[in-house]
């Protein structure tokens, strides 16, 4: 691939950053959701794998707070969501080691369109508030 085609960040922790990562800790997966099940069901054996891929999210969330300085982070995604609490936790810590301000790191639990159920949710708080205020 070119540096068009894969931009730096999917090479840190992208798909295919993460089944590279778990072949290396020794969980070989079809799908970058199956290393992480694989490692959290490994237990401590899984918790390098774990923490690298942590690592890497984490240095994509540094760059979101230099600029935005979010509260909360959510984790989602097939990644996300396989990860879970463990995942956030892990994120969490490396998070507060690499970056000035330290935002909450969550696991997402919408699977099914986040980011449109999101908006809604959003724009029927406004009319609410605009009609009963």
């Amino acid at each position: 691939m070119t540096r068009l085609s894969k931009g730096s960040y999917q090479r840190v922790i992208g798909g295919d950053a993460v089944l590279d990562i778990g072949a290396k800790h020794g969980f070989e997966a079809a799908e970058p959701e199956d290393v992480l099940t694989a490692a959290l069901a490994a237990g401590a054996e899984g918790a390098s794998c774990l923490d690298e891929i942590a690592r890497g999210i984490a240095l994509g969330i540094v760059a979101v707070c230099v600029l935005l300085d979010p509260t909360v982070v959510v984790l989602g995604g097939p990644v996300g969501y396989a990860g879970g609490l463990e995942l956030a936790g892990r994120v969490a810590a490396q998070t507060s080691q690499l970056a000035p301000v330290t935002p909450s790191v969550v696991a997402g639990t919408v699977i099914d369109e986040p980011i449109m159920r999101g908006a809604i949710l959003h724009g029927l708080d406004a009319v609410r508030e605009s009609l009963f205020d």
